[in-house]
């Protein structure tokens, strides 16, 4: 990761003041989404809490990235879903954006973690040990 860039989930009373500067960054991945979701929609679930807002930010503050999450139920056990990302310098963050992902998604007590996207995905998330599920990027946590 670059050493000017920061990771922080944005605590659920500071996501409104943060709409303005994170939505045009998401609202790509929400116009992919196959009218799953509109921008509106996800600003609903980030402000209601039922998802949690990240962003990756460099020394003067500017966000330069914006990802969703949420903790999803299945019967087997509970995975920590991560599903619209946007922004630019991907490969500064990544690496460290996983590490600081996957340990989230333990203090959760997740059994996994799942990155929905498009099959681009595939090759970006292999390194950091995802491998691709129907077109779901899914990577078990230990």
């Amino acid at each position: 990761m670059a050493d000017d860039l920061q990771i922080s989930l944005v605590p659920l009373f500071a996501v409104e003041n943060e709409w303005d500067r994170v939505k045009n960054l998401l609202k790509a991945a929400t116009d992919m989404s196959g009218g799953r979701y509109r921008i509106s929609d996800l600003k609903n679930k980030l402000t209601t809490g039922e998802f949690q807002l990240w962003v990756i930010f460099d020394q003067k503050f500017e966000i330069i990235a914006a990802i969703t999450s949420t903790c999803t139920e299945y019967p087997d056990g509970k995975f920590l879903s991560g599903q619209f990302l946007g922004g630019s310098r991907l490969e500064d963050w990544k690496d460290k954006f996983c590490d600081v992902f996957d340990q989230w998604g333990r203090d959760c007590k997740c059994k996994s973690v799942e990155l929905t996207g498009r099959s681009g995905w595939s090759k970006v998330l292999a390194p950091n040990g995802y491998r691709e599920m129907y077109r779901t990027y899914q990577k078990d946590l230990k």
